[in-house]
């Protein structure tokens, strides 16, 4: 929990001293605050999700790491609308076309 601290402490420290090199949210529209407030709050409650779940004893670490890519994913194509669903499709394809070579190289050694 210490480690944590400093790390939110030196932050906040850091964005306090250099926030004024990139202008402040006076300068954006009368609702943008609001609107980053609402668009932060889901990706930022993921931690107290996957391990407020772990801690409950409703799963195990390793479904609540799918649950935090799933969840991500989530969010990623419709909330913040980032992440494109025929992009994912493709790279996925492309790891394991690369990954099968691999295999495929690995196995012909032998």
């Amino acid at each position: 929990m210490v480690p944590g601290l400093l790390l939110a402490g030196g932050l906040s420290l850091y964005f306090t001293l250099f926030a004024h090199n990139y202008g402040t949210l006076k300068n954006f529209p009368k609702g943008y605050r609001r609107k980053a407030a609402l668009n932060g709050l889901l990706p930022v409650l993921k931690p107290v999700f996957v391990v407020g779940s772990i801690l409950l004893g409703l799963v195990t670490p390793t479904e609540a790491a799918s649950f935090a890519v799933v969840h991500a994913l989530f969010i990623g194509v419709c909330f913040t609308r980032t992440i494109q669903i025929k992009k994912t499709t493709k790279n996925l394809n492309a790891c394991d076309d690369q990954q099968r070579s691999h295999y495929d190289d690995y196995c012909s050694r032998f």
